[in-house]
């Protein structure tokens, strides 16, 4: 009975457009399946990575949870990595991105033109592992899209206390978006785990100062189907981020341009007009859309990879390359 009602209320939470992000305060939480342990927001998809071990049963773990080390209010939303068995049994980082799209695999519904994006986060990290967070509204749906506005943030130095982020949205499109796609990923694969993000109380500004109220605490108090923990108290907060402290940007000169996201670690990748360069031959590489198909792969080893006939999107490049597997996302705009 209480999925039911969870279901109804999402249904009818997303049957309304929006200017903010559900629930973007993290204050609402439930359990996605009785025999899980860890907790999702509500209006948020749950983050899970199921593995089958050779001859064993499923293990799922969450690479998000729930946090009372909030900014504001009594709850945060944590994001890490961990170390878990990989299919041969063998003790291994996991990790995988977040990405939020609406439950019927389509973009969460968003109709404003925000200036710029706001929240709080902390970062713990043992080896200064870069992490990104992408923001993108879009018109059309997850099959055919094209983008409106995005913002990324590029960082990887600790943070033990809330630093406030804001970003301006840059604007390639005048139409109206339909929809937005917010994602946490990896530049490179890490390499240590329990590197953790803590984030809290998302915020969209527009020109004219105000801010829709719908957005957050969306979601019913009743259904959280987690045990409350004790109240966060407000970390002291850091400087403005008003810049990516880690990371650079590639050319964007044209709104087909591929917009790099550069780390530190030894594969990197950045713009060339319509190409995405590596930084070291890449090898039996696939590029993913959000739909997990691959709308473009290649074998032989290569340090340019033409995109030219590519939809703007979010993709995901997998491939080889220095003997080791890489992942990493890149934006066309």
């Amino acid at each position: 009975m209480k999925k039911l009602l969870l279901l109804f209320l999402c249904i009818s939470f997303y049957g309304h457009a929006q200017t903010q992000m559900p629930n973007s305060d993290f204050e609402h939480w439930y359990q996605p399946e009785e025999n899980f342990e860890f907790n999702a927001p509500v209006d948020w998809r749950p983050a899970i990575n199921c593995v089958t071990v050779e001859g064993g049963e499923e293990n799922c773990a969450t690479y998000m949870d729930k946090s009372t080390d909030a900014q504001s209010g009594q709850y945060a939303m944590a994001y890490f990595n961990t170390e878990s068995e990989d299919i041969h049994g063998d003790m291994a980082v996991s990790f995988s991105p977040y990405l939020n799209i609406a439950d019927d695999f389509q973009f969460i519904p968003f109709i404003g033109r925000p200036t710029s994006v706001s929240f709080h986060y902390k970062y713990s990290t043992d080896d200064n592992q870069p992490m990104e967070i992408t923001f993108l509204t879009v018109k059309g749906d997850l099959v055919d899209y094209d983008s409106v506005a995005v913002a990324v943030y590029n960082f990887s130095e600790p943070k033990s206390a809330y630093t406030e982020v804001n970003m301006d949205l840059e604007y390639v499109s005048d139409d109206d978006p339909s929809g937005i796609f917010f994602a946490i990923s990896y530049p490179s694969n890490p390499t240590t785990a329990f590197d953790t993000l803590t984030m809290d109380n998302i915020r969209f500004h527009y020109d004219n100062g105000e801010e829709d109220e719908v957005g957050n605490g969306n979601g019913d108090e009743g259904e959280d189907q987690a045990e409350n923990g004790e109240e966060g108290e407000d970390g002291d907060e850091g400087e403005d981020q008003t810049g990516n402290d880690e990371g650079g940007e590639g050319d964007e000169d044209e709104v087909t341009s591929v917009r790099d996201f550069e780390s530190n670690h030894a594969f990197t990748a950045y713009v060339s007009e319509r190409s995405i360069i590596t930084s070291t031959e890449i090898s039996d590489y696939s590029l993913l859309n959000l739909n997990g198909a691959s709308v473009l792969n290649g074998t032989k080893g290569t340090k340019d990879i033409s995109v030219a006939r590519l939809t703007p999107g979010v993709y995901i490049l997998k491939g080889w390359a220095n003997g080791e597997f890489v992942s990493q996302k890149i934006i066309i705009l």
